[in-house]
């Protein structure tokens, strides 16, 4: 009887924390003392995503080490869901939004149901991202946009911890834009996002607005896709992007220290290539121009 009962009792269940890691300082295992009460006594795994060793003077440099690893992250946690089914994922971390983006877009399968934590500015504590009462302001531009049968790319730009400014976009001198689609927080904030019912607000819009764009301009060839806003949407946002509908995606990092502002992005679903791609924005030439800045 004894073995009968092991044989068949289910798999252990855990909690798989996601540690993402390219501009912070906290430790690994920072998330497991702020699990909701009943997640503490599970058994605790982490799967540590730090960038770290891939800078040089403060700049991230090493972009192909970053996105190998990225890349190892759903087989890492396919892993150890097969050992224990079941398991909660958790992602926390502070990365930069195009790493975010990405991680997301990889984690994006159904099997792959996470659980969202923001880092509290005064708390520095991890809050899980529920369901919640208090409401998010959206503004949105894409029914302003007229539509065209050009050929030429889409920009969208999420203000919602800042506002991004068209002046530092127009850094980048982007040939044949077709609209520009603008997705903000009435009254950007950091911590505005507190809750999983503004993440799903958000990202609905996001995906109305790929599908709009689509139907609107039928010769858009990719995305260029602007973000200030917390790691936890930047996350889910990177979750509703289409392998397979979706046209490409470059993702932009913003730096007050680089020139221009968008020194760098990742494209995160071109169809010739196995994985994202990255690209310096710098010019031929500038100082520091073959060194990508974090």
């Amino acid at each position: 009887m004894v073995v009968i009962n092991h044989l068949w009792a289910p798999k252990r269940k855990e909690v798989i924390g996601v540690r993402h890691n390219s501009l912070g300082t906290f430790p690994k295992y920072d998330l497991k003392k702020d699990l909701p009460l009943a997640q503490r006594f599970e058994t605790y795994r982490e799967i540590d995503v730090d960038h770290s060793d891939s800078y040089a003077n403060g700049l991230l440099n090493d972009h192909r080490s970053v996105i190998r690893r990225l890349d190892k992250v759903p087989q890492e946690l396919g892993g150890l869901l097969g050992s224990a089914s079941g398991s909660l994922i958790a992602y926390y971390g502070l990365p930069h939004v195009p790493l975010a983006f990405y991680l997301g877009y990889l984690l994006s399968d159904n099997k792959f149901n996470v659980d969202l934590y923001e880092l509290g500015n005064q708390t520095h504590r991890w809050n899980r991202l529920t369901a919640g009462k208090e409401s998010l302001e959206v503004d949105s531009t894409l029914d302003q946009i007229t539509p065209s049968d050009a050929s030429g790319d889409i920009i969208i730009a999420f203000g919602i911890s800042y506002p991004i400014h068209q002046a530092e976009i127009d850094e980048l001198d982007i040939p044949d834009i077709l609209a520009k689609v603008e997705i903000n927080a009435r009254h950007p904030q950091r911590e505005v996002v507190t809750n999983l019912d503004q993440v799903e607000k958000i990202c609905t819009e996001f995906r109305r607005a790929l599908e709009e764009t689509k139907n609107r301009f039928p010769n858009r060839q990719r995305i260029h896709l602007f973000y200030a806003g917390p790691v936890s949407l930047c996350f889910a946002l990177g979750q509703r992007i289409s392998e397979r509908i979706d046209p490409e995606i470059m993702v932009y990092n913003f730096s007050a220290k680089s020139r221009p502002r968008y020194a760098w992005s990742l494209t995160l679903n071109s169809p010739e290539a196995l994985s994202a791609t990255f690209s310096s924005h710098v010019p031929q030439g500038a100082d520091n121009a073959s060194v990508q800045y974090a």
